[in-house]
């Protein structure tokens, strides 16, 4: 899937209020991290290893990709604006280390956006440039991580198009549960 499109299509999907909105972002961002660490646990508790291709892991994966998109468009950020942003990761053999970076960059980002509410009277546009580059470094982290499981970014976006598509279709966005 391209990429352009799956950033004009995920909007039709967007539910929030527009003055809430990249608080949610980031608030539903730590949500389906959450769950995707659940995800890994359960598994890596009975096997001692994150298994490769599982599909539960990308289908979560692709939510945490929603929400990041979401947030970096409502800062005014596209995806290939992001990538073009020159940040170094440090790579770890171990995909678990990986997701504890992923995660540390989404806290980073989290403290940021606190300052925004504490410092600047919840003007957003104060601290964009500061977004861009740890948005740049999360992106980057979790293409790694999809990589170390065995996907691709495009796979995993499209199966996330594919599966909010179904539910939209279905009148299945608003709810809970990963079987709506």
């Amino acid at each position: 899937m391209n990429i352009q499109h799956y950033e004009e299509k995920i909007i039709q999907w967007d539910m929030y209020p527009d003055d809430i909105k990249p608080t949610i972002y980031l608030l539903g961002d730590f949500g389906e991290l959450g769950e995707l660490i659940e995800k890994i646990i359960d598994h890596y508790e009975k096997f001692k290893k994150i298994e490769k291709r599982q599909m539960k892991l990308a289908l979560e994966i692709g939510d945490v990709y929603w929400y990041i998109f979401r947030f970096m468009n409502a800062l005014g950020y596209s995806y290939i604006e992001i990538m073009k942003i020159k940040v170094g990761i440090k790579k770890s053999k171990n995909p678990l280390i990986t997701l504890l970076r992923v995660v540390v960059q989404v806290g980073k980002i989290s403290n940021d956006f606190k300052k925004v509410f504490r410092d600047h009277g919840g003007r957003l546009e104060k601290r964009q440039g500061e977004y861009a580059i740890r948005i740049a470094k999360l992106m980057r982290y979790l293409n790694y991580f999809l990589v170390q499981i065995g996907f691709t970014f495009d796979e995993v976006i499209e199966m996330n198009y594919e599966k909010l598509e179904s539910r939209f279709q279905r009148n299945k966005i608003k709810g809970a549960g990963d079987g709506r």
